[in-house]
């Protein structure tokens, strides 16, 4: 049985899209009948098949992971495959022969440091030189390199050993469905789910609501999400955003619900009239986006990086602009869901995803 090795930052818990995706990955992966195993830093959490590096003090977290990695490297050298979900991490791992670098987006632009910045963009510069086998998420990331991609080439090898895999989901388990979740006031439900930062914008969602709620008084907006409990320089962002809905005075409309378990998703999306995804920068094919449409809720979003892909309703990334296209979208909210659902549903499918991977994995292996 072949083997696959996961080289991740974070996995579990599942707190977020990258997250997911490795889920996604392991399910598709173990059903081609491949054993796998993934490397993460030590959250705290264990399953079968994942292995917890040890932190090392003092050090900031990416580095501390990658230096855990090479000191355990009898761990995963002999597996036949690793699949590297960020490419600052090829440099831990390569001596092993056989690599896949994992594009989860231009992170680079998630950075306030100039000179973190400036060293995540040399590291993908320095895959994609090298010419490694990538898979990207979306088209912003390449282009943003001078490789020549469009939507058109979804799902399959670009220019050699590049491959274009955006997200995906499964649109039978995302989809609309009766939901216990209500506003207990009957008021329309407008949802964003977003993990706290500010990258990911809530903030923008919160200010583009109270402008939108001026016409519309009978609507509540769910933010569904928290920040990352090991990353204390984003605390201050929890702060402000609740900070925010009190300068705006819409506390007795916006409901933090928390991070939610996934298999809830789909119920939560389905109660809602809109669903939101406000990001700023570092966004790739936003699973969120995917499963809000899956669901049939209409969908508004920034059009950053790879929301450009996606068939969202667009908005400037400015609460003006995404407010204005709240309403454009609450006005015909059935018919834009149910087309969006047909868009995403058409494209970007569990089985296009899976049969990529498939393929991408077995030409490495060849």
């Amino acid at each position: 049985m072949p083997t696959i090795a996961h080289v991740a930052y974070r996995y579990l818990p599942l707190v977020g899209g990258i997250e997911t995706y490795i889920e996604n990955l392991r399910r598709v992966l173990d059903q081609a009948g491949y054993s796998q195993t993934v490397f993460q830093t030590d959250t705290g959490a264990s399953a079968d098949g994942v292995v917890c590096l040890p932190r090392i003090p003092h050090l900031p977290n990416q580095v501390s992971f990658s230096l855990s990695l090479r000191r355990n490297r009898s761990l995963w050298i002999d597996a036949d495959v690793m699949l590297v979900h960020s490419p600052e991490y090829l440099l831990a791992v390569r001596k092993h022969p056989r690599k896949i670098a994992i594009m989860h987006g231009a992170t680079w632009t998630a950075e306030d440091s100039r000179l973190r910045r400036e060293v995540r963009r040399r590291v993908f510069s320095w895959a994609i030189r090298h010419r490694f086998p990538i898979a990207f998420n979306d088209t912003f990331v390449p282009r943003s390199f001078g490789l020549a991609v469009g939507p058109d080439q979804f799902f399959r090898a670009f220019q050699g050993s590049f491959w274009m895999i955006p997200n995906c989901v499964d649109c039978d388990f995302f989809r609309k469905q009766p939901t216990p979740y209500r506003d207990e006031k009957g008021r329309s439900v407008i949802v964003c789910a977003r993990n706290f930062t500010y990258s990911k914008g809530a903030d923008l969602a919160v200010e583009a609501f109270a402008l939108f709620r001026l016409r519309h008084p009978d609507t509540v907006l769910w933010l569904v999400g928290d920040s990352f409990d090991d990353h204390s320089r984003e605390a201050w962002y929890k702060r402000y955003l609740k900070e925010t809905v009190t300068r705006l005075g819409v506390g007795d409309s916006v409901l933090f619900l928390g991070r939610q378990p996934y298999d809830k998703m789909p119920q939560i999306l389905s109660a809602a009239t809109l669903s939101l995804v406000p990001s700023r920068r570092n966004e790739a094919t936003s699973l969120v986006a995917l499963e809000s449409m899956a669901c049939s809720v209409a969908t508004v979003s920034t059009a950053v990086e790879g929301l450009a892909d996606l068939p969202t309703l667009k908005a400037d990334t400015n609460a003006e602009a995404i407010a204005s296209a709240m309403a454009e979208a609450f006005e015909d909210a059935e018919r834009i869901g149910r087309r969006q659902r047909e868009a995403v549903c058409r494209t970007f499918t569990l089985f296009n995803w899976a049969e990529a991977w498939k393929k991408l994995v077995a030409s490495v292996l060849a």
